[in-house]
């Protein structure tokens, strides 16, 4: 596919897209149920104030949702999109509808920021020093026993190489079961860290 195109709706380049934004839309944010949300590509990731960006989600201004009845866009890097995991594009797309937030009141989205954000470098030298810190580590925490790859039906991981971004940072963790080990490490020294 050329790349002389801005934006594409998602049902003409994936339409599977569509129904994983309909099914985490749906499981995960009744309270959107009102607002029309379209789902659209872009070409590739974006880059903005250094970090890459692989998903956006924007409300729209009162002219334009007059014009064509949308309330918000959610927009992907079409080629991260053809390379994520499914796991990835569902927490992709589940992320960027977090970004919206209901105000019922005027029928209208408003624009979520981040519960938390944090350089990598200072968590690794100051742990969870935020509430908004301890609340993200608990939650980790929680995932962490149970973070086997939800992509893999079968084998121990083997070859499945394990990558976080994360705050405009790639970390690159090897293979399955040696990354989850380096996360479980990873966490014990933040919760450490965090009882300072």
């Amino acid at each position: 596919m050329s790349d002389d195109w801005t934006f594409k709706k998602a049902d003409e380049l994936d339409p599977l897209a569509v129904d994983v934004f309909r099914e985490i839309r749906q499981e995960y944010h009744a309270d959107l149920a009102g607002y029309a949300i379209a789902l659209l590509f872009m070409p590739k990731p974006k880059v903005s104030r250094g970090n890459i960006v692989v998903g956006e989600a924007h409300v729209l201004g009162w002219r334009t949702r007059f014009l064509s009845g949308l309330h918000g866009t959610v927009t992907l890097a079409w080629e991260w999109w053809q390379e994520a995991t499914t796991a990835q594009q569902q927490a992709l797309i589940d992320h960027e509808l977090s970004h919206f937030e209901a105000d019922d009141e005027h029928e209208r989205l408003r624009i979520r920021g981040h519960d938390v954000e944090e350089f990598i470098e200072i968590m690794a030298r100051h742990g969870a020093w935020t509430d908004g810190l301890k609340y993200a580590q608990g939650a980790l925490q929680q995932r962490l026993p149970g973070m086997e790859d939800p992509d893999e039906d079968e084998g121990d991981g083997a070859g499945t190489s394990v990558t976080i971004e994360a705050l405009g940072r790639t970390v690159s963790l090897g293979t399955h079961p040696e990354a989850m080990e380096k996360l479980r490490r990873a966490a014990e020294r933040v919760a450490a860290g965090a009882g300072r």
